[in-house]
C-alpha cells in the first residue's frame, strides 16, 4: 500500500513539475 501513495506523490510532484515549466517556458499559454 505505501509503494502505491509513493507512485502516487511521484507522479503528482512530476506532473506539477511539468506544469510548471510549461508555464515558465510558455508564459503565453
Amino acid at each position: 500500500l505505501i509503494p502505491l501513495f509513493v507512485f502516487i506523490g511521484a507522479g503528482g510532484t512530476g506532473a506539477a513539475l511539468y506544469v510548471l515549466r510549461l508555464a515558465l517556458f510558455n508564459p503565453d499559454v
